[in-house]
């Protein structure tokens, strides 16, 4: 997980030269104490962070924040990676049907982790909006199962 956690890392700071004073980023880590050994598939929450920074604060007139959390539950590490950008469109009234092919690779892992270890695998997308009409922005709560060379 050490190499995941610094690709989100390195990605970020590439997209920040990319867009300067665009967006700000923060990585928090709790309490993970054996990242070496806790396997969680590569490239996993990267897109969550493209979509964020692609989607989220297209045409925003302020400098938008990206954070990531990542903690130790025990038996699975939690990833919560929210923005204040635009939010979620409505489904209802938006023209656009297109599904991501992130999101379509995403659910496809998940299912897979669920199918061939039997183990519980949370995720949730949030618009901020629907939580406090004061906010804006998308968080995502992803829960996943803590693997290692001892999964079978």
């Amino acid at each position: 997980m050490d190499k995941e956690l610094a690709m989100l890392r390195t990605y970020a700071e590439l997209e920040q030269m990319r867009m300067p004073d665009k967006f700000s980023f923060q990585l928090q880590v709790d309490n993970l104490t054996d990242c070496e050994s806790i396997l969680i598939p590569p490239m996993l929450i990267q897109p969550f962070l493209e979509n964020a920074l692609k989607h989220g604060f297209k045409g925003v007139g302020y400098k938008g924040e990206l954070r990531v959390s990542v903690s130790d539950l025990g038996d699975c590490v939690a990833f919560v990676i929210e923005d204040n950008g635009v939010g979620l469109k409505d489904k209802k009234y938006s023209e656009n049907t297109h599904r991501s092919m992130a999101m379509a690779i995403f659910e496809e892992r998940r299912r897979l982790i669920v199918q061939k270890y039997k183990r519980h695998f949370v995720f949730e997308m949030i618009n901020l909006r629907d939580v406090n009409p004061e906010l804006s922005g998308v968080r995502v709560n992803i829960n996943v199962p803590v693997l290692n060379s001892n999964s079978k």
